[in-house]
C-alpha cells in the first residue's frame, strides 16, 4: 500500500507540475514576406547587380529606405518578450556600412557586417514596443558618396516567447487534482 500510494503522490507531482508549465515561444510573422519582392525567400537591398550574392539582382534598386506594416491580431501575455530574428550576407567588398531595421520607429536591430558571409542576429525586445493591430518595420540601407551597401537578408521574422504563467487553470485540470485528493484521502483511510 505506501508503494502504491508514493507512485500515485509521484504521479500527481507531475501532471501538476507539467500543467503549471506556461513558457511557449511562437513564430508571429514572417517579416520576409513583407520584402521579398521576387518570392525566392532572399531580399537584396543596394545598388548593384553582384553576382557572387544568392539574389543577384536588387528588390529595391537605390532605395535608401523601405517600410512596411504588420497586423498583430493575436493577445500576447504582459511577462513576455519579442524577438526580431534575421539572416544577412556581406560581401568583403561592402564592408563598413551601417545598415538597419527600425521598429515602429524605437526598437533598432543594426546589422553587423564585420565579417563577409552569412551571419544571424537576434533582438530581445519587451511587448511593450509592439502593439495590437498595424506595426511598422524600416529597412535603412546605409551609403558612401553615390554608392549603396550591398546586402542580402532571409529567414526575418518575428517570434514571441511568454515566460509568465498568468493563465487561470482550466476545468480539467481542476478536476484531476480534485480526483487525486478525494484518491489520496481514500488511501488514507484504509491504511
Amino acid at each position: 500500500m505506501k508503494k502504491t500510494l508514493s507512485l500515485f503522490t509521484a504521479f500527481l507531482f507531475i501532471v501538476l507540475s507539467t500543467a503549471a508549465a506556461c513558457a511557449t515561444t511562437y513564430s508571429v510573422t514572417d517579416l520576409d514576406a513583407l520584402f521579398d519582392t521576387e518570392g525566392d525567400g532572399i531580399i537584396h537591398f543596394g545598388d548593384q547587380t553582384i553576382t557572387s550574392f544568392s539574389d543577384p539582382s536588387c528588390d529595391y534598386p537605390n532605395a535608401t529606405s523601405v517600410t512596411r506594416t504588420f497586423m498583430l491580431n493575436d493577445p500576447f501575455d504582459v511577462s513576455g518578450w519579442f524577438k526580431i530574428h534575421v539572416e544577412h550576407y556581406q560581401s568583403s567588398l561592402e564592408l563598413g556600412y551601417s545598415n538597419y531595421f527600425l521598429l515602429n520607429g524605437s526598437v533598432t536591430l543594426s546589422l553587423v557586417d564585420s565579417s563577409s558571409g552569412w551571419v544571424t542576429q537576434t533582438l530581445s525586445t519587451n511587448n511593450t514596443d509592439l502593439v495590437y493591430g498595424i506595426n511598422t518595420v524600416m529597412c535603412f540601407i546605409d551609403s558612401s558618396g553615390t554608392n549603396q551597401d550591398d546586402f542580402e537578408i532571409t529567414n526575418f521574422w518575428l517570434s514571441y516567447e511568454n515566460t509568465g504563467c498568468n493563465e487561470v487553470p482550466e476545468p480539467a485540470t481542476l478536476f484531476l487534482m480534485g480526483s487525486c485528493l478525494i484518491g489520496l484521502a481514500g488511501l488514507r483511510k484504509r491504511l
